[in-house]
């Protein structure tokens, strides 16, 4: 979730919103109303300027964070077991 602070308050509680932006919170900058910055970790940073997309994982991970299945209506139980585990054919080369 972002959290939005005026130039003035960015002034006034900029430790508090480096400390936020270290745990992993991004910050954006308001002037008159309107986004003009965003502050985000470097970590954050440099992954967005690898020019590498996430991993399959990573990207899984991502979507279960910003999407709540349970709170979209899903039966998250139907999600269970959808994996076949068998070993699949026997291929001869």
């Amino acid at each position: 979730m972002t959290h939005q602070y005026s130039i003035d308050q960015a002034q006034s509680q900029f430790e508090a919103i480096l400390s936020g932006v270290e745990s992993g919170t991004p910050v954006e900058l308001l002037r008159a109303g309107q986004p003009i910055a965003v502050v985000i970790s470097s970590e954050e940073y440099a992954r967005l300027t690898s020019g590498q997309p996430p991993n399959f994982w990573q990207a899984l991970q991502i979507f279960r964070q910003d999407f709540n299945l349970e709170q979209a209506g899903f039966d998250v139980s139907t999600f269970e077991n959808l994996r076949d585990t068998s070993p699949g054919r026997e291929v001869i080369l």
